[in-house]
């Protein structure tokens, strides 16, 4: 049986630590939009995909992190990343949640800026697990 690896939801934050314990801490989640003070803004962000992974053995599944502009819908910068998993003791069949920690970005922004994470599926092509949008202070 192959391992399936199903994206639920992305968090976004400022940075990810992990504990000699074994606890993983997302620093400075954000749970709406990305406020900046001004426009050009220049981020450093990170992302976990809270996923549910089945079966047994060894996979990989591709990210590609979307920037785009607002205003114009024009993309600003892409990043595509893989990462791979491997069958969890006492996962197979039961859907167990992990975090997948997705490489940090940077996204030099003008305006408004939404950024997506996307699951490549290959020959189905990009499928949206969810994104954030960045605002300036005037927006909000």
């Amino acid at each position: 049986m192959a391992i399936l690896i199903e994206p639920l939801v992305p968090i976004f934050c400022d940075d990810i630590r992990t504990e000699t314990s074994g606890k993983l801490l997302l620093i400075g989640t954000y749970t709406g939009p990305v406020v900046v003070e001004s426009f050009p803004a220049s981020l450093t962000l990170r992302c976990v995909v809270i996923s549910s992974v089945s079966g047994e053995g060894r996979s990989e599944i591709s990210f590609v992190v979307n920037v785009f502009d607002l205003e114009s819908d024009e993309p600003v910068n892409s990043i595509a990343t893989k990462i791979a998993i491997e069958s969890l003791p006492d996962a197979a069949g039961t859907g167990a949640r992990v975090f997948l920690q997705l490489p940090e970005f940077t996204a030099d922004v003008d305006g408004p800026t939404s950024i997506s994470i996307a699951v490549d599926r290959n020959e189905d092509g990009l499928e949206l697990v969810g994104g954030i949008e960045v605002w300036d202070s005037g927006q909000v």
